[in-house]
């Protein structure tokens, strides 16, 4: 998909194909999300980087990266319409799909928003996943023990289920790259 191969911050593919994964291992463990609303959500999650400015993709200032990232998720929204539209998703699907995308990083999901729940938490566990990890020392010039320790302290989980798979990987990443 082009629109992933345009952000500038880091693999979105890679990234895409870790957050596929993580929301996989999240509904096998806990049960729950509807597959034919979450793979396509986190198929679009990250398309709005294509129209994201690239002097705002990977700014350090926290005002132009919070724009950048409120602008890749309304982008997203605007993107998941125009490609599934005339598709075999009813109006709904389509719309449900673009909520989540534009809601995936800046939202308070309503408790038994379940879909959200995992889109937002395969985002952030995929994290720790082994590939994009590597990928995520590189494209941000961290070492091993600051970025398992910021994922750590920064992210946050909706279900228990995603706390377990994370704290399970932060083990083999801390085992991978002689973290303490």
């Amino acid at each position: 998909m082009p629109y992933l191969l345009a952000g500038t911050n880091k693999d979105f593919v890679l990234h895409t194909g870790c957050v596929l994964k993580a929301a996989k291992d999240i509904m096998k463990l806990s049960g729950k999300g509807n597959p034919e609303i979450i793979v396509p959500s986190i198929i679009f999650h990250d398309t709005g980087w294509s129209n994201v400015p690239t002097n705002m993709q990977g700014e350090t200032t926290y005002e132009l990266k919070g724009q950048g990232m409120r602008l890749h998720q309304d982008e997203g929204a605007v993107i998941v319409r125009a490609v599934l539209s005339g598709t075999e998703y009813s109006d709904s699907e389509i719309e449900e799909i673009a909520r989540i995308v534009g809601l995936h990083k800046y939202s308070e999901p309503a408790p038994d928003d379940i879909n959200l729940h995992i889109m937002k938490d395969a985002d952030n566990l995929s994290d720790v996943y082994q590939e994009q990890f590597a990928s995520d020392l590189i494209s941000y010039t961290n070492t091993p023990d600051y970025l398992l320790n910021f994922r750590i302290t920064h992210n946050d989980f909706f279900m228990p289920e995603t706390k377990e798979i994370f704290d399970r990987l932060v083990l083999d990443r801390k085992a991978e790259y002689g973290v303490k």
